[in-house]
């Protein structure tokens, strides 16, 4: 009956119930075994030495969806680089298969010098979709400006690019719902790419639509919108908060400090409590900033203004989209 009704939640039941099935006598461990099996190192398989036409070469990464390999594939005359994105083997959970495949298909629309672009998408020997993207050398944009010790307006130079990429995904009614600074990289030239829509969302057109209820809502707490952390409604005021979260972090150099320790749980708690201090009073003035000690002053007036509005609680209070932002910003 449920599937008839919620064919998404009763997946998730589904899933729960085969879990709750399986036996394993973990609580029935003794200590001393229990904390050898929490300290022993990680029984991971081996890389695969290919993956479709893609020969595997080292691993990048790992999350809750799957691995990322850096890859190659040679033609005649060239050698093309990539990183490789596989889901956890061909039995994995229809919700989670089924993101991945929204997320090669949200790829596949996407042609943008700021956005990584899709190669290739196939399945393996396995069972197991992958997709190919360009392979991004460079740092997350945050440890860039740090490293480099670029000023403000070189910050919000980067800025303006990255609102650049999410307005054009928005137009094309894709919401990222994971700004941060790991998926916005900048490459040695100074070029931000920006990476990982594994949880955007599609609204459909003509609408703005919402989520319904999951048990696999996903989200980086640190930059999540309340609407995200309250399980709300998902629209693109939800990217420019997370922008504004950004901002905050280029300029001040720190989250703001309503965040707290970055569970959900606690983030709640933190918007509850009310606004974060001003830009310029959370700004941290130390060896990376050429500022000295004018940062404050730089950053108070327009900027935290600017800033505060991106970060509204009320969704219909921010920006209408990261191009308003961004002129706000050019202004």
């Amino acid at each position: 009956r449920l599937s008839a009704e919620d064919a998404g939640l009763a997946e998730e039941v589904a899933v729960l119930l085969a879990a709750s099935g399986a036996r394993d006598d973990l609580l029935d461990t003794g200590p001393d075994a229990l904390a050898a099996r929490l300290v022993a190192p990680s029984q991971e398989s081996p890389p695969p030495e290919r993956i479709g036409p893609w020969r595997v070469v080292g691993v990048l990464g790992e999350g809750g969806m799957g691995r990322v390999f850096a890859a190659e594939r040679a033609g005649e005359g060239f050698v093309q680089r990539a990183a490789v994105k596989m889901l956890h083997g061909g039995g994995a959970p229809t919700l989670l298969r089924e993101r991945f495949l929204a997320e090669r298909r949200i790829l596949a629309e996407l042609e943008h010098p700021a956005i990584a672009r899709m190669l290739d998408g196939g399945v393996d020997a396995g069972g197991a979709p992958y997709l190919a993207m360009e392979r991004v050398d460079g740092a997350r944009v945050t440890d860039f400006c740090r490293a480099q010790r670029l000023p403000v307006e070189r910050r919000l130079k980067l800025f303006r690019e990255i609102c650049a990429a999410v307005e054009y995904a928005h137009r094309r009614r894709i919401v990222h719902r994971d700004l941060k600074p790991s998926n916005i990289l900048v490459d040695g030239e100074g070029r931000v790419k920006l990476l990982d829509f594994g949880i955007a969302k599609l609204l459909a057109a003509g609408e703005e639509a919402s989520d319904a209820p999951t048990l696999l809502r996903a989200l980086t707490p640190q930059y999540a919108a309340p609407e995200q952390a309250t399980g709300g409604e998902v629209t693109p005021a939800t990217d420019v908060y997370a922008l504004g979260v950004l901002l905050h972090e280029l300029l001040a150099g720190r989250l703001p400090a309503t965040r707290g320790d970055g569970t959900p749980f606690t983030v709640e708690q933190a918007l509850a409590r009310g606004e974060p201090l001003p830009l310029s009073r959370a700004a941290v003035v130390d060896a990376s900033r050429p500022e000295g000690d004018k940062l404050q002053r730089r950053l108070a007036g327009d900027l935290e203004r600017i800033v505060a509005r991106a970060m509204a609680l009320d969704p219909g209070q921010r920006y209408a989209s990261p191009a308003a932002l961004a002129e706000d910003r050019r202004r």
